[in-house]
C-alpha cells in the first residue's frame, strides 16, 4: 500500500510504503533532458515527488552553513532520546510554485536508526482496527533545515507495515504476528515482504 504525502512549508507528512533499509550517500541525478532531481540514500525514489519540480539540487554560496555545520545542525528539535543518525546531506533549493521569484535554500537531510523515533502514529477513529499498530516501522525520515541558519523547516516521514520485525510498541489487546501478516496480505493485497532501497 503506497500513499503520497502532502508537503507543507512546516510540519510532519506521512506516507506508508511497503519497505526499505538505509544507508549510503548522496546521489544528484543529473538528465540534461528532464528536470533535474534531487536523490538521497536512504530515501525511496519517489520520498520527495511531492515537492516535484519545486525542488532542486543547489551548490554552496557564500554565508551557507558548510556540509559539516549542517550535520551538527540536524538534529535540533528532537529529544535526546529520538537522536538519529545522519544517513545522507544535500543542498537543495525550494520555490512556492511556477513563476516565483524566491527560492528557498536548504540542506536535505535523510536519517537512519529510525525505531529511535519511536512508535508511529497510526490514524484513524473508532472502528478502525489498531491492533497491529505495533507492526509499523519508521521506512523512512528526512528534513529540511534553513541553509544559512540552520532553522528546522520541515520533517517527511515514511513507514512501512512489517509484522515480522520486533514490535515498535506493546500493548494489551494486540493482534499477534500471524494475525497481522492475514491483515497485511488482506488489506495490501501483498505480503509483508520487504522492498529494498541502497
Amino acid at each position: 500500500m503506497i500513499a503520497s504525502h502532502t508537503a507543507p512549508k512546516i510540519g510532519i507528512a506521512l506516507a506508508f510504503v511497503v519497505a526499505l533499509t538505509v544507508g549510503g550517500l548522496t546521489a544528484i541525478l543529473i538528465d540534461g533532458s528532464s528536470p533535474q532531481k534531487l536523490t538521497l540514500r536512504g530515501l525511496p525514489p519517489d520520498a520527495l515527488e511531492p515537492y516535484g519540480d519545486r525542488l532542486e539540487p543547489s551548490w554552496m554560496k557564500p554565508g551557507m552553513l558548510t556540509r559539516e555545520q549542517a550535520r551538527d545542525r540536524a538534529g535540533v528539535g528532537f529529544t535526546p532520546e529520538t537522536i538519529l543518525s545522519i544517513r545522507d546531506l544535500a543542498l537543495g533549493r525550494f520555490t512556492e510554485g511556477a513563476g516565483a521569484a524566491e527560492w528557498q535554500e536548504m540542506w536535505i537531510i535523510s536519517y537512519g536508526d529510525l525505531d529511535r523515533f519511536g512508535p508511529v502514529n497510526v490514524s484513524g477513529g473508532t472502528g478502525v482496527d489498531h491492533s497491529c499498530d505495533w507492526a509499523y516501522h519508521y521506512a523512512y525520515i528526512f528534513s529540511f533545515i534553513d541553509a544559512y541558519t540552520g532553522e528546522p523547516l520541515e520533517l517527511g516521514t515514511g513507514a512501512l507495515f512489517g509484522p515480522s520485525l520486533p514490535p515498535t510498541m506493546t500493548r494489551s489487546g494486540d493482534g499477534d504476528r500471524e494475525y497481522c501478516e492475514k491483515r497485511a496480505e488482506r488489506d495490501f493485497a501483498q505480503p509483508s515482504g520487504f522492498v529494498t532501497f541502497p
